[in-house]
């Protein structure tokens, strides 16, 4: 009994799976009319999207290091105890943080850049006047653009830059710029990759060079402050001790006192000796990172393939409408079985 039983849902399984099939041959001129809909819009996309460039950097930063140098044997000294987790140099985790920040981007305000069929002419406005975009971004900006058209105002470029109060074409500048400094992951974790995506090779490399430039002086400007922090510091333990060692050496004639004499009189040795290794350094360059992947002019564009374009748009297409035709022919079943 229970055999039979197995036997008729099997039956009855293998009887649905024929009629899902003749249902998909019979609806099949639909599904190709969603394939033919799908393939005509991915060559749309395609043809729509602009050409873009991307050059690709790799970078070795310069391994950060405890300061647990004599400045802070010193500060101990003192009484003072600093955190064992301060450490020189920049990490870098931090390198996204810095090339996105507002301040660090308006400083690509004014590269000279040249871009393809056009004048030099500043970053600034390459990215401002000179973009291509694709057409449905214009439909969403519409009401922008018919704005625009009857407003008398005339889009200008800002001379006078404020990161805390940017206008909107600088503001658009910063977003458009933010958008194109995009960073990679890289299997060495002690590589940094990033990448310069632009609409001309030429622009892309030449971003890319400077980003590079802009960042290992920024580096190096925080490695400076940072020595130059310490030299105020050892500085100012200096004057103290000096005039700890005046005070102690007013007193005589106590052999206690002799020997805190003898010891602030090293220290202050010390500190004379710390101070001009500092000077020395505040005077140094300072090392950042390598560059092993340097930015290179890029010979072909970065966009998405056409397979990859119109197939994908022939697979959601063909696939949303497969799955119309059974969900309509499970609703006929159920809706024939509930009558």
């Amino acid at each position: 009994m229970e055999n039979q039983t197995l036997s008729s849902k099997k039956e009855g399984e293998r009887i649905d799976l024929v009629r899902v099939c003749k249902e998909i041959c019979r609806r099949r001129r639909f599904l190709i009319k969603a394939i033919l809909v799908g393939f005509v819009f991915g060559v749309i996309v395609k043809i729509s999207l602009p050409k873009e460039y991307s050059t690709l950097m790799k970078l070795a930063p310069e391994a950060t290091k405890n300061k647990s140098g004599q400045v802070m044997s010193l500060a101990s000294l003192m009484g003072i105890t600093p955190s064992d987790k301060s450490e020189e140099g920049i990490s870098a985790d931090y390198y996204p943080e810095i090339v996105h920040s507002t301040p660090f981007l308006i400083s690509f305000r004014d590269v000279v850049v040249k871009p393809e069929g056009l004048s030099e002419m500043s970053l600034y406005e390459y990215l401002v006047f000179h973009q291509k975009k694709a057409w449905w971004e214009y439909v969403l900006q519409l009401p922008h653009v018919v704005k625009g058209i009857f407003s008398d105002e005339e889009v200008k470029l800002d001379s006078t830059w404020d990161p805390f109060y940017l206008t909107g074409t600088q503001g658009e500048f910063v977003n458009e710029l933010k958008e194109r400094v995009v960073f990679e992951k890289s299997e060495n974790k002690n590589i940094v990759s990033l990448k310069i995506v632009m609409q001309d090779p030429v622009v892309a490399a030449v971003v890319g060079n400077f980003l590079v430039r802009e960042l290992e002086e920024y580096i190096a400007h925080q490695k400076q402050m940072q020595v130059m922090k310490d030299l105020r510091f050892t500085r100012r333990m200096y004057d103290e001790t000096r005039l700890m060692y005046d005070s102690l050496s007013l007193q005589s004639g106590n052999r206690n006192l002799q020997l805190n004499v003898d010891m602030t009189l090293g220290v202050l040795n010390m500190l004379s000796q710390q101070y001009e290794i500092l000077k020395l350094r505040l005077d140094k360059e300072y090392e950042t990172f390598s560059v092993i992947e340097p930015a290179t002019v890029p010979l072909y564009s970065s966009n998405a393939s056409w397979v990859l374009v119109v197939g994908g748009s022939v697979f959601l297409f063909g696939f949303v409408a497969l799955m119309w035709i059974l969900f309509s022919f499970a609703f006929a079943i159920d809706y024939k079985d509930g009558k």
